[in-house]
């Protein structure tokens, strides 16, 4: 009934400046904005990185320490993502999630 957003919710976080009205209604999830939702989180870490080694295909991984094991992340994500065969071909972000989605990481890793 009229309540206003709670400091740590996502818009109050992003648009904190900006009167409840004006803020949008689905904020583009970047990694910027990200790291400033969880700018004081100690434990939350951000991994960059290029998918094949392109550039213009980077992408960044963000999790929770603690709560993953790194050597899984590196085996089942990184290394999919950096030589795997079905990103031999991908050219743009769109064509690398669309390729995720149908198993490119999931076939590297088994």
């Amino acid at each position: 009934m009229g309540d206003t957003p709670k400091q740590n919710d996502l818009l109050s976080v992003l648009n904190k400046d900006k009167p409840v009205n004006d803020q949008p209604i689905n904020p583009e999830i970047t990694e910027q904005n990200l790291r400033d939702i969880f700018k004081l989180a100690n434990d939350v870490n951000f991994k960059a990185m290029s998918i094949r080694s392109k550039p213009e295909l980077k992408v960044t991984m963000v999790f929770v320490e603690g709560m993953i094991d790194l050597k899984m992340i590196n085996e089942n994500i990184v290394a999919p993502l950096a030589n795997g065969e079905w990103y031999k071909n991908v050219t743009t972000l769109e064509q690398a999630y669309h390729t995720t989605l149908d198993g490119g990481i999931h076939q590297m890793a088994m």
